[in-house]
């Protein structure tokens, strides 16, 4: 909530700090915001951030929001799309979804 509250360079600060805090609560926050962004150049950025979250404190999401990142791996196109896969694969999440995507 947060997050969507801010804009700009204060906002991406914001979640650069979130992406730094082991609890689930700030990787499911940061993962919202990206999958609820707009804007396509900050929705690539914050699921970096996402990305770096679960290199450090492993996956903290619930399902939710794994179905939802990976209703986007399968429709996003071009840069975002390959965001969107290091996202899924920094959740460590099962590689039975990416062999799905790459057959559709």
């Amino acid at each position: 909530q947060m997050l969507n509250q801010r804009t700009g360079d204060l906002r991406l600060t914001a979640a650069e700090t979130l992406s730094w805090v082991g609890t689930a609560e700030s990787q499911s926050a940061l993962l919202t915001a990206a999958l609820d962004d707009q804007d396509g150049i900050t929705k690539m950025i914050l699921l970096g951030l996402v990305s770096n979250s679960a290199k450090r404190f492993g996956r903290m999401v619930g399902d939710s929001q794994v179905n939802r990142l990976t209703d986007l791996v399968e429709t996003a196109d071009g840069e975002l799309a390959t965001a969107a896969a290091q996202t899924h694969g920094a959740l460590n999440l099962p590689a039975s979804n990416a062999v799905d995507f790459i057959v559709k």
